[in-house]
């Protein structure tokens, strides 16, 4: 069963849920021209990225040490993933902040749009890797 449709939390939402279904049903090379038409419809919209937390796991690190070692080793990497994905996404909130500078360079936009893509790059890579890893817990 897809993690998607075992979440039960606050932001459920069935379109999402059939969105994705149907995007996990593409190759690769699919996915990645659904990608470049997005990106190109896009050219002058911002995506918003929300950090996200797991308070209750700050909450109870202490008290981590009840469970098994593979548990504690998930719980943990989950919790460093999210902190690595919230760090990213400040980088890119900075860059998006700069493309608004009017008084900017043609090669500093470059520059200033090129780090914005690595950044989304990286917060799209370690959440595929956070929700695996969400994935093997749900499974323990």
């Amino acid at each position: 069963m897809q993690i998607i449709e075992l979440y039960k939390g606050p932001i459920k939402s069935d379109t999402t849920n059939e969105y994705a279904k149907e995007l996990l049903k593409l190759t690769d090379e699919q996915l990645a021209a659904v990608s470049e038409r997005s990106k190109n419809e896009d050219l002058n919209k911002g995506l918003s990225l929300k950090k996200y937390y797991a308070p209750l796991l700050d909450a109870n690190i202490a008290h981590i040490g009840a469970f098994s070692v593979e548990f504690q080793n998930l719980l943990l990497t989950i919790h460093s993933r999210l902190s690595l994905i919230n760090e990213q996404i400040d980088q890119y909130n900075f860059y998006f902040k700069k493309t608004f500078d009017e008084n900017m360079s043609n090669s500093n936009r470059k520059i200033i749009t090129n780090n914005i893509d690595q950044c989304f790059s990286a917060i799209s890579q370690q959440g595929r890797m956070t929700c695996d890893f969400i994935d093997r817990l749900l499974k323990l």
